[in-house]
């Protein structure tokens, strides 16, 4: 039926969605390897797959825990050099 499509066709939206938003993460979290540690966008990959293997992991999770140690960085040194 015409609803059945309709449902369908929003629930792959609904999880191509998911799916980019947890791509940025992904992106991102390269990105802060890349800048931190020196890697090409390669090594990145291959570090944050290993390291979510290694810690069974999913890689976005991975990805996610690294955003948010990195916002928890930058809100500390912030507040360092306020009180500097």
């Amino acid at each position: 039926s015409r609803y059945v499509g309709q449902k369908s066709l929003a629930n792959q939206v609904d999880d191509l969605a998911q799916k980019l938003e947890q791509r940025k993460v992904i992106e991102k979290a390269k990105g802060i390897l890349m800048k931190s540690q020196g890697l090409t966008e390669e090594e990145a990959m291959r570090t944050l797959q290993r390291q979510a293997r290694d810690s069974r992991r999913r890689m976005v999770d991975l990805a996610q825990a690294l955003l948010d140690s990195q916002s928890l960085i930058e809100s500390a040194d912030k507040a360092r050099r306020g009180q500097d």
